[in-house]
């Protein structure tokens, strides 16, 4: 039956929802420094699940892979570039189900899995250390800036700023307009604060800069899908600290992390569905390229899916160690 594989995904997509948001939820009824309005709570769970359904393909990738190398029947089975997107697609309809109508209904099991980590942070024997008030202060620090370093900083979004509009020029348009965010993202600070010497480090500047600075240098491999998603991380991480700094979200460094892994798979799972839909409505070439068969996008798209969960995860460690670091 055709519609048994959608209706499948969307359910399994739901369940996934709900435990991403019952997690999320407990840890924030439980922790003092972690506050997650209902809002932010939308866009995570909509990240988590297109997340794990991102991994989910690259799962099933490796599967096909493995049972080609070895002449075995796949344990898990992909069925070509229209149905692992199809499978995307469904799996976003069941993260919006629960994000907008399904939350209410889990109150139950938030509570108790509240009550659960409240009971192993109160039995534990050893005193308590206030390792999350620590963290938070580590994540405001991000933006605190020594004056060299602050110089260095405003030096370099200058000249992101300029590779912008070169890289426009070049015709590196959507490389150019992910490093335009992050002009934005790098002044919030100084401007919020009104303290030219609140921003970002400088690099976490370069790293997010360098799809757009590799096309400028003309240095293709700087534009390459694991530089772009380690740029995405970054984006990520930025937007969790000036989310902490100047919203009502608060998030510790561990959470902050978390977040910029789950950003960074859920980002590529929307990008591709994204260029999908416009290929068809448009017939734009952003995914579905001519003279490329099905076979040959969806390895590009699963070996892309790849690249974004390994520099999600390089990312996060390179992040949680510049924490322990400040």
């Amino acid at each position: 039956v055709w519609w048994y594989d959608h209706v499948t995904h969307t359910l399994s997509a739901t369940i996934v929802a709900a435990a991403g948001y019952v997690v999320a939820r407990a840890v924030d009824e439980t922790s003092d420094d972690v506050y997650l309005p209902p809002r932010f709570m939308f866009v995570f769970v909509l990240l988590f699940t297109l997340g794990l359904g991102v991994v989910w393909e690259v799962l099933e990738f490796f599967a096909r892979l493995g049972a080609e190398l070895l002449g075995l029947d796949p344990v898990l089975v992909q069925y070509g570039l229209e149905d692992t997107l199809l499978d995307l697609l469904f799996d976003t309809l069941g993260a919006v189900l629960v994000a907008a109508f399904g939350t209410g209904t889990i109150t139950g099991v938030v509570a108790s899995v509240a009550d659960r980590l409240a009971e192993r942070r109160t039995g534990r024997d050893s005193p308590r250390v206030d390792h999350a008030r620590a963290g938070v202060a580590g994540l405001e620090r991000v933006v605190r800036s020594a004056p060299s370093h602050a110089r260095v900083a405003w030096l370099l979004t200058g000249v992101l700023s300029v590779a912008v509009v070169a890289g426009l020029l070049a015709g590196a348009v959507l490389s150019s307009l992910l490093v335009a965010v992050v002009v934005a993202l790098a002044v919030v600070p100084a401007v919020a604060t009104r303290d030219p010497a609140a921003m970002l480090p400088w690099p976490l500047l370069t790293a997010a800069g360098l799809p757009v600075l590799g096309g400028v240098v003309a240095r293709p491999w700087l534009a390459s899908g694991p530089i772009t998603y380690f740029a995405v991380a970054t984006i990520a991480l930025v937007v969790a600290v000036e989310l902490h700094l100047f919203t009502p979200v608060r998030m510790t460094p561990g959470f902050a992390v978390g977040f910029v892994v789950v950003t960074t798979v859920g980002v590529a799972g929307v990008w591709a569905v994204g260029r999908w839909l416009v290929d068809l409505t448009f017939g734009t070439e952003l995914l579905l390229v001519a003279g490329r068969t099905d076979a040959e996008v969806e390895t590009r798209l699963m070996w892309e899916f790849v690249a974004s969960a390994a520099a999600g995860l390089v990312a996060g460690a390179t992040f949680e160690w510049g924490f322990r670091r400040r």
